[in-house]
């Protein structure tokens, strides 16, 4: 090992036992080395362990060039050995068998020793050694420090080192090929030329607030961000290598493992992948919501196989819960608006009929004539008014019991020719007061549908009556009937009268709301398209309407192939 002496011994003759104490040291220490070179000559090249990148990193920042061996083996060196010793690489250094002799089976520090470099120069140096925590088991550190005892401080040694007493050499056992079963998996070591681009990507990571986690192929943790250590309250090192599932209510276990399951398959739901909804359980206690989106990552050499991205949505959750007790709240004023209504109609409709019974017997004089003709109008009024108001609480009505589900309708077959007539008979003098043509046009041969008959007779009454309304004299008003090619059945009423614009017809189709028209003042409630609407659902038909300003309104009412009934 080159000239060497005790720490702090001073340049003595030694006695004749100190002389052959030392010769026997010196001769297990020559035996010692030749075993090592023997082996090292006879055994396979050796490779450098699968290092872990913190360790690794640790070593390699170290100024002072540093050797590490274990059972007798020496197992890494860092750039700044490599340099002084002459070599490329970490492997080429502990394939070297005169490196090896020398420090493989070293077991003490040496204060003062000649160490040559790579160009065949000698450098007097100290040889400081500790014990370190290593791959399977503590391994020794020697730390090459240039110059004498006097001026030499001590190297500083890794983190977190191991404080055991310095093994002998008679303690170290005989070497052993590597044990590559017992070691990790191998972490890629990252390009040298792009350390600063590593952490780059790092910090950008931790700045997500979004957790983005890597795991290995059984789903053991490998890295964790700083978004991630925010989420579940864990720092790197309490969850590096265990399962990324113990962090999961135990619910959401089962969704996690077959999630992987589903990503390591060929199936097409590998490659659309659209997350899934998780409860965390966080180191403060209690749980988390969170929206976990996992990618197996595509990298041969990587440790990590996927990659797993946890987004917290507490606060989502939270509007969810909001929103729908708002929908429920809004859909249970809805029912009781509408429960009134219909309660109140019954109730109103019976003052009435006597109201329009009365008044019916006053105006034809059954009894008796009337003497004043201010009253036979007063008379006349009062039935009128009557009737609008009991149109209107029919209306109002059957409008309620529609939003309530309480609607009875009787499904029969219906033919829509007979509807079609009874509709325009209904209507034909009102037609002609308006001076309007209405007339049908129904295929010949329609198959009858199921329906409501009373309901299907009132709906092309409002349909036909609000058509009349809104035509000028001359104009027309049709009422047609055919198949499609798709099987389904359409009954369209179209008329030429003075249309509406897009925010019209939303006007017109909303309860209690009259479209009003520049120079026409047509009375009405605001309740027959609406209802009309609602009715044409209720028979599990199609509404559609469509108009333009000027150019009249078409509205179409399409039965499916499920409703029309074969010949």
């Amino acid at each position: 090992f080159g000239k060497q002496s005790a720490d702090n011994a001073p340049a003595a003759k030694l006695q004749p036992a100190e002389t052959e104490a030392f010769n026997r040291l010196g001769r297990a220490l020559k035996e010692e080395v030749g075993l090592a070179a023997k082996h090292a000559e006879t055994a396979p090249r050796r490779v450098v362990p699968s290092i872990p990148e913190l360790l690794r990193g640790t070593i390699d920042r170290l100024e002072r060039p540093v050797l590490i061996t274990r059972d007798g083996q020496l197992r890494y060196g860092n750039p700044a050995a490599q340099r002084l010793f002459g070599f490329e690489n970490a492997e080429d250094m502990i394939n070297d068998v005169k490196l090896w002799d020398r420090f493989a089976a070293l077991d003490q520090p040496l204060s003062v020793t000649e160490i040559e470099h790579g160009d065949g120069q000698s450098l007097t140096a100290s040889v400081q050694m500790s014990v370190v925590p290593w791959i399977g088991g503590p391994a020794r550190q020697f730390t090459i420090v240039p110059g004498t005892p006097s001026t030499i401080e001590k190297a500083p040694a890794l983190p977190d080192k191991i404080e055991e007493p310095a093994l002998k050499a008679q303690d170290i056992p005989p070497p052993e090929p590597p044990a590559k079963a017992q070691l990790p998996p191998a972490i890629p070591e990252p390009a040298p030329e792009l350390p600063v681009a590593d952490d780059e990507l790092r910090a950008i990571l931790d700045t997500a607030t979004d957790g983005i986690i890597t795991l290995d192929a059984q789903g053991k943790i490998h890295t964790f961000s700083a978004g991630a250590e925010a989420i579940f309250g864990y720092r790197i090192a309490e969850v590096a290598d265990k399962p990324f599932a113990q962090l999961l209510a135990p619910e959401s276990r089962k969704v996690l493992r077959d999630y992987l399951s589903v990503l390591q398959g060929p199936g097409v739901a590998s490659v659309f992948n659209d997350g899934r909804e998780v409860s965390a359980v966080v180191k403060q206690g209690g749980s988390v919501p969170l929206f976990l989106t996992l990618g197996k990552l595509q990298a041969p050499n990587s440790r990590a196989s996927f990659c797993a991205v946890v987004r917290d949505i507490t606060q989502w959750k939270k509007t969810e819960t909001e929103l729908r007790d708002a929908k429920d709240a809004a859909e249970a004023t809805s029912r009781q608006k509408s429960e009134f209504l219909a309660r109140i109609s019954h109730e109103l409709r019976t003052p009435l009929n006597a109201i329009m019974g009365f008044s019916e017997v006053m105006r034809l004089q059954r009894f008796g004539e009337i003497g004043n003709e201010k009253y036979k109008g007063y008379v006349n009024d009062i039935h009128a008014s009557g009737g609008h108001l009991l149109s209107l609480i029919n209306d109002l009505l059957d409008l309620s019991k529609v939003e309530a589900g309480k609607l009875e309708l009787n499904f029969t077959s219906v033919n829509l020719g007979d509807v079609t007539d009874h509709a325009i008979r209904m209507l034909q003098e009102q037609a002609t007061a308006a001076r309007v043509v209405l007339r049908k046009t129904l295929t010949p041969g329609l198959p009858n549908v199921v329906a409501d008959l009373r309901s299907m007779r009132q709906i092309l009454i409002n349909l036909l009556s609000n058509a009349l309304k809104f035509t000028d004299p001359g104009g027309q008003v049709i009422v047609s009937a055919q198949m499609t090619q798709g099987g389904e059945l359409k009954l369209r009423v179209k008329d030429t009268g003075i249309g509406m614009t897009p925010e019209q017809m939303r006007d017109a189709l909303e309860p209690f709301r009259r479209v009003v028209t520049d120079g026409r003042d047509t009375p009405g409630t605001g309740l027959g398209l609406p209802l009309t609407k609602a009715l044409a659902e209720a028979n599990r038909t199609k509404f559609e309407m469509t108009s333009e300003a000027r150019k009249g309104t078409l509205v179409e009412i399409t039965f499916p192939t499920t409703r029309v009934l074969a010949e």
